[in-house]
């Protein structure tokens, strides 16, 4: 079984629920393949090791008023993938939008650019 290969399986148990992250880290890696195979200081240095896991994740409580004037609590999330390339990606959002901040953390046309994921309004 080649690295990536590897690499994918650690991540898929890691991340069972999150089908759009899997899906998102699945066709980065599958993408950089020929790189990693022809660079052995890219294997060397774990960079896909490093790539898949989150260099941080903040989790913090939002308290908001729904419609009805209840007083209403909810996670936020901040998933900090990589700082190599500049400003981290992400940004606070509610639980449903944690796996989309995966997937705009992996997905090839945003990788080393600074995205903030917008905030989801619901009525509860």
């Amino acid at each position: 079984m080649g690295l990536v290969q590897q690499v994918l399986e650690v991540v898929k148990k890691r991340n069972p629920n999150e089908p759009e992250f899997l899906q998102a880290v699945t066709e980065v890696l599958e993408s950089i393949r020929p790189a990693i195979q022809r660079h052995k200081k890219y294997r060397d240095g774990k960079i896909l090791e490093r790539l898949v896991e989150a260099e941080r994740m903040i989790q913090f409580r939002v308290p908001w008023i729904d419609d009805k004037g209840q007083i209403q609590v909810n996670r936020g999330y901040r998933v900090q993938m990589n700082s190599a390339l500049g400003p981290y990606k992400g940004g606070p959002d509610e639980q449903r939008a944690r796996p989309l901040q995966g997937w705009l953390a992996f997905s090839p046309d945003g990788l080393g650019q600074h995205h903030q994921i917008p905030r989801i309004r619901t009525s509860f």
